[in-house]
């Protein structure tokens, strides 16, 4: 509830306890019951919006009401009267016009607690013109829901007229009075749709709106707004065409009804009544409060009172009674004060207050109670008799309703809210959820959700028991912070701040870095100085360092670059021969040496360098002593000598735990095939060299290292010697494994000759063969027997695909050189075709057709040699010596390939070869011996393996050699040589042939080979190959490579002029590589190897090292700092991640290194949170635990074993716990009987005792406290005790004030402590101390006054005071004598002067009785002062301001000049001026002393003649003269010698300014019968008395002119005015101060004079359309437009811009007040343009200003002057049109193209358009229509125009950015800069320093080059616009000359050209007005044009003389 004065409560409660109608409150309004809500909101005063108008009843204001208009809510005090006052119905009367197209609110009544609910007004009364509705929203009961009444006919205000309208309302029935129409008349019948009238305490009344709803502002005029507490029940207004009372027409029957009593019914006073009664006790329970708050007061005041010497007095509700005194309390009490206490008690003479018993209960006179026996019976005592009636129950708006037990009437039901029961209608919020609203409807509960403002971004969480959260701090992320608390921002670089529910971020603030260009690393906030980099260590700005492998550098790092200085020079000597520095020291010592440029420890041994390992030195303090070693002997055969060392050591190897000594060589043990040797200190081992086998098929036995002839092994199988198998790949075929041994020229057996019956061998040893080979294991195989020879053969051959020779394997042939070399000595017994093997007799023939039993060893090998008859094993590995066994085809290490001819064919004889392989044998025939050689022919020779891969052998005719070799297959057949002319031929593909052949018993001898003979089986070099060896064997040259042992490392190298490979570097993918060098591997970038001794090792590149501790992986995996790598996670630099490992803590990357921090998590938002598995953050379980019991978040229960009148809530694991609200709250309640919950506030439960309501006690705890129960709350008051007036009063047992011990002294009694004179000798005081009368004599003061006194009776002497007109003033004091004369007593002198004020505040108040205004605050110069407080205002120390506090109430400041007191007697010479900070002179001798003698006695006080002192009363009394006002100017005034005031020597007449000589008398203007007379410069006037004049015979009084005193005169003549006639008694208005009255045949006028605007700095007056004087408006700005054209905006930027068509020069573009819009025009010429007609909008009025000063108004031509009120005046002042608005915007127009346009300072930041925005900055005026800034002028002009055109309806055009003295030329451009220079001459200078010429001669050059011809014109056109402004700066030039611009004015009527001539020029029809009326409201500035001359007026546009003027009587209004 808001908080009202006491006063203003108790009086609503009284009136409101009235049961009939009394007398009322006084009214807060003009009228009788009416509020007048124009007063009461101020609007006649200063209302922004707001401003006066004409409305339709002549002399009453009207107001018009703009958008701008605030939201006018009455204050509060009317609110309560209207409370208090309302009789159960409610009234509104208006008299208004609404704008056109409008809608608004006409009245609106507002309950701020209702409207939070649903956001509705408790009533409105709102208007649209636009849908012709006028709506009523109002409150039906008794649910109180809204509702909405559209009244019939339409809104009164639609049509944008005047209406008058009038609404009674009351709860059953509406009344709607419009004009002079018959009432209208609505009946609420229904029980739910009566109108609520019932008002709140919080209600607010809004006048032409809704709060907070713009758009219902209500646009449009307010004559009359009232409203009426008791209604209007009648129309009030009077209408001729109705008679009174008006009918009211009723809307469903037009019928006339009866009027309406006007005084609600009787149940609604009752209600009304009841309620007032329960607002009076809560006012007594306010007023108790009050008056313990107020105890101290009163105990002050009553220890003043006992001070006093009387009788104590008694204080009566605020009136002071004397002792004794009786009154009535009230009708039956009355009251008696006895020693200070009032006692009242009843009276018994009076029947009406002896009461009533009834049923046993006493009840006094006018009690109103309820029978206890029938609670429906309805009791009243009066005059001691109990009358009773039945209650009438009230009727229920309720669908269910309920019997109280008790009660007579039922009621609605209620609900029950837990324990709590509510009413019907109730509306409360829950305790458990306090966002519920819930209301009681029908028993019903309803609830819904209230909804909450965000009014901040980050509100913290509700209050307890509150719904809303609240901006008093803030939550974010489920954290609370209070306001000005910080709040992490989780960014280093950022402060947070919780600031009014909103989180303010703002940078971290920096300081400034002392360098240039600063830098910001990541991870930093700050930038900082860049820092440096040495040795690839960081170093910050600024450091001072010494690096510390450079300890002799000093460095320092400045803005990333590092500067250094050495310090060697600084060292001091050293006293020893080899000085060393220490690490990290820079200048040498002795404690360590320095030998060679190596450092050493002192005591420390080392080697000399450059002088071997055997010198040896020693440090000793600085010095190094040197000497040789000497070696002992070594003990081991192959020592080492290590460069290290100085002596050569013994190297050994150690390998499995043995040393084995250098170049040792031995087997591992359990490894007999590897051998190892020491080599330089390692162990080197591999597998030894086998030797050479001489056999074909050697098997390795089992722990052999070497495969030996002892076994065969033949194809996989291993056979011992001797055993025959059969062949596993040719079952027709049987193997034997022998050993067979060369035995000269045969193969023979090595154990004899096979056994008859076995095989023999087909091979026969060739002939002359001398050398053999040694034993060989061989299989020899014979062929199986054959069926069918022929057929066998062929199938044979067709089975096996011409492969029928078997191969041994390839894993089984020997692996060295040697064996290759050998194994062709191997011999097959293999079974070809059909034919019979050769017999053993005859081994050398074989028969015709028969195949030969043995093959040629050589051809052997090569059919084991072909691709197909050979399968390599890759188990087996390969050597150089093994490649012979390589199936891809013969090597040079193959023996022998091809056979020799062993044996010749005979001639003439084809043997036909068997096929073996693919392969073609010479069939061996035993030729006879012949002389000389034949030629024969064999079909096949060569192997298919040779004919497949070689290419074709020469034959003879094609220059092939006929000795010498045969090109091979790519080296695959070593040599084959021929001799004779043979020729091999393939044998594959190609027909047999005959093969020259020797002839039978040709003899081989031997071979010849490159030209040198060998004889048969002869060896030698290969002449071609130094490692070759040449064998030749029948007639054959065989080569082959000489073979070499395994060189014993992988990848071996061929030196030069070396046959086999050796470890000397290496061979490595056909590079040659050098021991010890590195390479890339091939693998990859990544690998290196190295060659070492044969051998290729490779491995991964080496990475160098870093310093960080968690390296990235970089190319080749290296480790780099630019990175992490962290737990198998790669990081880039700079990078944030979660710790892989933990999941709780985060990680960062920075430079190689990751440092990780535990993860920050957000405070939960409950009380006890819980860490949870798996989880980082503490987490709100949800849940509570609560007396042994678990809840859910959000579960409301009750308490398990607590209060049952407690509900509990769990949120967020907090358990919540409250009372159950209830209705009643009190501070005293007796506990609550159960089951119900809430205390009894009813009665009081105080100190044990049970109180009833208002039952007062005294408390036995305390007897000086008296306590009150009022409804449950106890009061206490202290129990006021007077002051005892001793040190150690006593208080008596039984007391409760202490009480002092008593003195007596002279038959009195005096208190313990008090002070009295001595009865017996007044200048003694006694004083009672302990019991004991101690009299003294009193001391004097000491007194500093010259003329003391001492009274009669008094003791000490006293300042001789003053005595004034009869009343004594003490000495030192002051006095008023009249309001403006002060007088001050000093010395007994009292000295009158009139006060002199000082003008020392800017806003004056005139208060009435004061002679001075007042400051209206006590605040000077910013500093405020308390009352009582001076200062001076000046450095003058005799002015002085006082801060007083008025009896009125308010600070006020009075100023004024100090008097001084009047030095009577003193003479001159012993006056001595004020000192410093002194304003009054001093006497140095005593004043005169005005005793009795001199009584009557004057003189003249000789510092100041103004004073005149007289001697009287003992008193001297000087007063000051006072000087009368002189009319002459100040500077004429003079003060003649020894004289106080000045004179002049003439008097100044106000009227006219004319000046009359001393002496001389006149009549005054402004009436006949005033008179003046000039005495020295002041005007002295008197007033002519005239006698009562009585006319007769229809005549009228008449003052005609020249007279003072009436005449009676005939009535009926008429009047000429201007040419005009008018009848007599006529009125009619001149302007808006002028009125005029035909009277008697003369024009008789009165002006209004207006008295200067008091405008403040920042304002300037202007005039309203329809008002004579002006009112203050904020200063104005002004744009100017003129030229081709150019705007000089209000900001004064200039612009450019010439289109043609029609724009928007200024434009109020956010209330819409007023545009202006300009159009241009080309007048022939293109491209440049000139403003032709400006067109003004204000309100719905349209000024069209035309060409040559013709004015159009809403399309009229209209005559000048023009006044359509409110809104504007159009005149015409000289050559300018003159438009004034009532909205301050003044238009002048000259009528050709010069434009200036001024809008009052309210409208800045509003305007838009060509002259800008209006806000101070120029920079921004080119702002297009869309907002943003142009960058041409064109295109900010273009978006200006207006879509209609150029308003003429022809073609116009945008403007185009041009240079029109471009186009002219250069010629042009010169002349019109030299014409513009006379902006720059004499006559414009003085008006440089304020307009600066500049941009206006820019526009003067501009605008002649573009005006050709007519350049005389815009020159003046711009000289004319500077000029302007010039002049509205204040100064006017004088810059026309004949020459240039001169202006013809019509002589012949008398005109003379003015520069600066007056605005408002003098006519005949204002010649005559009050000196100062005409310059009052004619305040424009002057302006240029043709005048009248001086002693002149304008009469009909002619100069005549005043005299000639016709006669015009003025007076004023």
């Amino acid at each position: 509830m808001a908080r009202l004065p006491l006063a203003l409560w108790l009086g609503l409660a009284a009136l409101s306890l009235q049961a009939p109608p009394g007398p009322e409150l006084p009214p807060l309004h003009y009228g009788e019951n009416v509020i007048d809500l124009l007063e009461a909101l101020n609007v006649t005063r200063s209302v922004r919006g707001v401003s006066r108008a004409a409305g339709p009843e002549p002399g009453v204001p009207a107001w018009k009401f703009r958008q701008r208009v605030p939201h006018l809510t009455l204050p509060w005090d009317y609110a309560v009267y209207l409370l208090a006052s309302s009789q159960g119905a409610l009234g509104f009367h208006f008299v208004a016009r609404q704008s056109r197209g409008s809608a608004g609110t006409l009245i609106s009544l507002v309950s701020p607690a209702a409207a939070t609910r649903d956001g509705r007004p408790l009533l409105q009364l709102a208007s649209s013109a636009r849908a012709n509705q006028l709506r009523l929203d109002y409150r039906a009961e008794p649910s109180m829901e809204p509702a909405s009444l559209l009244f019939p006919g339409g809104s009164p205000f639609a049509r944008g007229r005047w209406a008058r309208l009038a609404v009674d309302l009351q709860p059953h029935r509406l009344a709607l009075f419009v004009d002079c129409r018959p009432a209208v008349l609505l009946e609420r019948g229904g029980p739910r749709d009566t109108l609520s009238l019932l008002l709140p305490l919080d209600l607010q009344i809004t006048f032409a709106s809704l709060p907070g709803d713009a758009a219902s502002k209500f646009l449009g005029y307010w004559q009359t707004a009232e409203i009426s507490p008791s209604g209007f029940p009648r129309r009030p207004w009077h209408c001729e065409n109705l008679a009174e009372p008006p009918a009211l027409a009723d809307i469903r029957n037009y019928q006339q009804q009866p009027g309406e009593p006007e005084f609600p019914p009787p149940g609604a006073l009752e209600e009304r009544v009841q309620q007032l009664e329960e607002l009076v006790d809560g006012f007594g329970a306010m007023l108790d409060m009050v008056k313990a708050q107020s105890s101290e007061l009163l105990a002050r005041v009553k220890s003043l009172e006992s001070c006093e010497c009387r009788r104590p007095a008694c204080v009566w509700e605020g009136t002071q009674r004397e002792d004794g005194a009786t009154w009535d309390k009230d009708d039956c009490t009355t009251c008696i004060c006895l020693q200070g206490e009032v006692r009242c008690s009843a009276r018994q003479d009076r029947p009406q207050c002896l009461g009533c018993e009834y049923d046993g209960q006493r009840y006094q006179d006018r009690d109103v109670f309820l029978a206890p026996s029938n609670s429906c019976m309805n009791c009243s005592c009066l005059d001691g008799n109990v009358q009773c009636f039945r209650l009438v129950c009230p009727q229920l708006h309720c669908a269910t309703q309920e019997e109280v037990p008790g009660a007579c009437c039922p009621r609605c039901q209620g609900c029950v809210d837990g324990a709590a029961r509510r009413e019907h209608g109730e509306e409360w919020a829950p305790r458990a959820d306090p966002c519920q609203s819930c209301r009681c409807l029908d028993g019903r509960a309803v609830c819904r959700k209230r909804q909450c403002a965000r009014l901040c971004r980050h509100p913290a969480s509700p209050r307890p028991g509150t719904c809303c959260p609240v901006c008093d701090g803030c939550s974010l992320d489920g954290r609370e912070f209070a306001s000005g608390e910080p709040v992490p921002s989780g960014e280093p670089c950022t402060q947070c701040a919780c600031l009014s529910g909103n989180v303010l971020c703002k940078p971290t603030g920096c300081p400034a870095a002392p360098c240039s260009e600063p830098v910001r690393r990541p991870g930093e906030c700050c930038p900082r100085c860049q820092d440096c980099l040495y040795d690839a260590q960081p170093v910050p700005h600024g450091a001072v360092f010494t690096p510390p492998q450079e300890p002799c550098l000093h460095c320092r790092c400045q803005a990333g670059e590092v500067s250094c200085e050495r310090l060697e020079q600084s060292c001091p000597p050293t006293p020893c021969s080899h000085p060393g520095t220490a690490q990290g020291q820079c200048c040498p010592a002795c404690h360590t040496c320095e030998y060679e440029g190596h450092p050493y420890r002192h005591g420390e041994t080392f080697m000399a360098p450059g002088h071997g390992p055997c010198v040896r030195c020693t440090c000793s303090a600085g010095h190094v002593q040197c000497q040789e070693e000497g070696c002992p002997p070594v003990p081991c055969a192959q020592p080492i000598r290590d460069p290290q060392r100085c002596c050569p050591i013994c190297k050994v190897c150690v390998l499995a735990g043995e040393e084995f000594e250098e170049g040792a060589q031995w087997e591992p043990d359990g490894d007999p095939c590897t051998t190892c040797t020491c080599l330089a200190g390692e162990p080197v081992c591999g597998a030894p060299p086998c030797p050479p086998i001489a056999c074909q098929h050697p098997a390795r036995l089992s722990g052999d290292c070497c495969p030996t002839c002892a076994q065969c092994a033949y194809h996989q199988h291993v056979y011992a010697n001797g055993q025959t198998f059969a062949d596993p790949h040719s079952p027709c075929q049987h193997c034997q494994c022998t050993a067979a041994v060369w035995r000269g020229p045969r193969w023979q057996r090595a154990s004899g000759s096979p056994a008859r019956g076995t095989p023999a061998s087909c091979a026969s040893a060739p002939t002359g063969s001398s050398a053999a080979p040694p034993a060989t294991a061989l299989v020899p195989c014979a062929p199986a027997p054959c069926p069918a020879p022929a057929a066998r053969t062929t199938a044979m051959a067709a089975a096996t695909g011409g492969r029928s020779t078997p191969t041994v394997p390839s894993s089984h042939t020997p692996r060295t050189a040697a064996s290759n070399a050998t194994a062709s000595t191997a011999m097959f017994s293999v079974c070809h075709g059909a034919a019979p093997p050769c017999s053993a007799q005859s081994p050398s023939w074989c028969p015709a057709g028969a195949a030969p039993s043995a093959q040629s060893p050589r051809l052997a090998a090569s059919t084991r040699a072909s691709p197909t008859s050979t399968r390599s094993d890759s188990t087996t590995p390969r050597t150089p010596a093994a490649t012979a066994s390589v199936p891809t085809g013969p090597s040079p290490a193959s023996a022998s390939l091809v056979p020799p001819f062993s044996a010749p064919t005979p001639c003439g004889r084809t043997a036909a070869a068997p096929v073996m392989q693919d392969s073609c044998l010479l069939q061996q025939e035993h030729l006879p011996t012949a002389p000389a050689p034949r030629l024969c022919s064999c079909p096949a020779l060569v192997p298919s393996a040779i004919a497949r891969s070689a290419p074709r052998l020469p034959v003879p005719g094609e220059g092939a050699a006929q000795r010498g070799a045969v090109p091979g297959p790519r080296g695959a057949v070593p040599h084959l040589h021929l001799l004779g002319g043979q020729r091999l031929l393939p044998a594959q593909g190609l027909p047999a042939a005959p093969v020259p052949l020797p002839c039978p018993g040709a003899v081989l001898p031997g071979c010849e080979y490159l030209g040198e003979g060998y004889l048969d089986g002869q060896e030698f070099p290969d002449p071609q190959d130094a490692c070759g060896r040449c064998a030749c064997l029948r007639g054959f040259v065989t080569c082959t490579k000489t073979p070499c042992d395994p060189p014993g490392c992988r990848h071996p190298t061929s030196p030069p002029g070396k046959c086999c490979p050796v470890c000397q570097g290496c061979h490595f993918q056909g590079q040659d590589l050098a021991d010890g060098e590195t390479f890339p591997a091939p693998g990859g970038r990544c690998e290196q190897c190295r060659c070492l001794q044969g051998e290729v090792s490779c491995g991964p590149l080496s990475c160098p090292g870093v310093k960080c501790s968690h390296p990235a992986v970089g190319p080749c995996d290296c480790p780099m700092c630019d990175g992490c790598s962290f737990h198998g996670r790669a990081c880039s630099n700079g990078e944030r991640f979660p710790d892989p490992h933990d999941a709780c803590r985060l990680c960062s990357c920075l430079d190689g290194s990751v440092t990780c921090v535990p993860a920050p998590c957000s405070p939960a938002p409950c009380r006890n949170p819980v860490n949870l598995p798996g989880q980082c953050c503490p987490q709100c379980s949800g849940t509570c635990h609560y007396q042994g019991h678990l809840y859910e978040s959000g579960t409301t229960f009750r308490p398990p074993a607590g209060d049952p009148c407690s509900t509990c809530t769990c949120l967020d694991e907090a358990v919540t716990c409250q009372r159950e609200p209830c209705l009643q709250q009190c501070t005293h309640p007796v506990p609550p009987a159960a089951p119900s919950c809430c205390p009894d506030c009813n009665r009081c439960l105080f100190e044990g005792q049970e109180l009833a309501s208002r039952q007062a006690v005294t408390p036995p705890s305390d007897p000086c406290q008296r306590c009150r129960c009022l409804h449950g709350n106890v009061l206490c008051t202290p129990v006021l005790c007077p002051q005892a007036a001793c040190a150690s009063p006593v208080r008596r047992p039984g007391h409760c004030c202490p009480e002092c011990p008593v003195c007596r002294h002279g038959g009195q009694e005096y208190p313990e402590g008090s002070h009295w004179p001595s009865p017996t000798d007044p200048c003694q005081r006694c004083s009672c101390a302990g019991g004991d009368v101690l009299c003294v004599k009193a001391p004097c003061p000491p007194l500093t006054c010259t003329h003391q006194v001492i009274e009669p009776g008094d003791c000490c002497p006293r300042c001789k005071g003053c005595m004034y007109d009869g009343q004594e003033h003490a000495n030192g004091t002051s006095w008023f004598s009249s309001p403006c004369v002060s007088c001050l007593c000093t010395h007994g002198i009292a000295t009158c002067a009139q006060i002199r004020c000082l003008g020392s505040c800017l806003r004056p108040v005139q208060v009435p009785g004061e002679c001075c205004p007042l400051c209206a605050d006590c605040v000077f110069e910013g500093r405020p002062y308390s009352p009582g407080e001076s200062f001076q205002p000046s450095l003058d120390p005799c002015e002085i301001c006082t801060c007083e506090l008025l009896a009125a109430g308010g600070l006020h400041v009075r100023c004024y000049h100090r008097q001084c007191p009047s030095l009577v007697g003193c003479p001159r010479s012993q006056i001595q001026p004020p000192g410093p900070h002194h304003c009054c002179p001093t006497c140095a001798q005593a004043l005169s002393n005005c005793t009795a003698e001199l009584a009557g006695n004057e003189l003249q006080v000789a510092d100041d003649p103004c004073y005149t002192c007289q001697c009287k009363d003992l008193t001297w009394v000087c007063v000051r003269q006072g000087c009368p006002q002189l009319s002459c100017p100040l500077a004429e005034q003079f003060t003649p010698q020894g004289t106080c005031c000045p004179v002049c020597d003439e008097c100044v007449v106000e009227t006219g300014g004319r000046r009359v000589s001393d002496g001389e008398s006149w009549t005054d203007s402004e009436g006949d019968c005033v008179s003046c007379t000039c005495n020295r410069g002041h005007v002295e006037c008197h007033i002519a008395e005239c006698e009562p004049v009585e006319c007769q015979g229809g005549l009228r009084k008449v003052q005609m002119p020249g007279s003072c005193c009436y005449e009676c005169q005939d009535p009926d003549g008429s009047c000429s005015y201007q040419g005009q006639q008018y009848q007599a008694s006529e009125h009619w208005q001149v302007d808006t101060c002028t009125a005029c009255t035909c009277v008697s045949g003369e024009v008789h006028c009165r002006s209004q004079r207006c008295p200067p605007p008091a405008c403040a700095a920042d304002e300037t007056p202007a005039l309203t359309p329809g008002m004579c004087c002006p009112h203050c408006l904020p200063r104005p700005a002004t744009c100017l437009a003129f030229g081709d054209p150019h705007y000089r905006t209000f900001d004064g930027r200039l612009l450019h811009f010439q289109g043609t068509c029609t724009y928007v020069l200024a434009q109020d573009c956010q209330g819409g007040d007023f545009s202006i819009h300009v159009t241009n025009d080309d007048r022939g010429r293109p491209g440049v343009a000139w403003t032709k007609e400006v067109t003004v909008r204000v309100g719905d009025v349209v000024v069209q200003l035309m060409q040559d000063w013709l004015v159009r108004v809403d399309g009229q031509v209209v005559t000048l002057p023009f006044l359509k009120e409110p809104h504007l005046y159009v005149e015409r002042q000289t050559n300018t049109v003159l438009l004034n608005t009532n909205i301050g915007v003044k238009v002048l127009w000259s009528g050709r193209s010069q434009l200036e346009v001024s809008v009052p300072g309210t409208y800045k930041g509003h305007m838009c358009g060509l002259c800008g925005d209006f806000n101070g900055h120029p920079q921004d005026d080119a702002r297009l229509r869309s907002g943003q800034l142009a960058r041409a002028e064109a295109a900010f002009g273009n978006s200006w125009r207006v879509q209609n055109g150029n308003g003429t309806g022809g073609p116009c055009a945008d403007g185009q950015d041009v240079d029109p003295c471009k186009e002219a030329g250069y010629r042009a451009r010169k002349e019109a800069n030299a014409r513009c220079k006379v902006l720059k001459s004499g006559a414009f200078e003085p008006c440089h320093p304020l307009v600066p010429p500049e941009p206006f001669f820019a526009a003067c050059v501009y605008d002649l080059c573009a005006c050709g011809a007519g350049a005389d014109q815009c020159l003046c056109d711009a000289l004319e616009a500077y000029a302007a402004l010039c002049r509205r700066a204040g100064l006017a030039l004088r810059w026309r000359s004949p020459t240039l611009c001169a202006v013809g004015c019509p002589q012949d009527r008398g005109y003379v050209f003015d520069e600066c001539g007056p605005p408002c020029p003098k006519t005949c029809y204002n010649k005559d007005a009050p000196l100062g009326a005409i310059e009052s409201r004619c305040f424009t500035p002057c302006v240029p044009g043709c005048q009248c001359p001086a002693g002149r007026v304008e009469h009909e546009s002619h100069c005549i003389l005043p005299e000639a003027c016709p006669q015009v009587v003025y007076g004023n209004l």
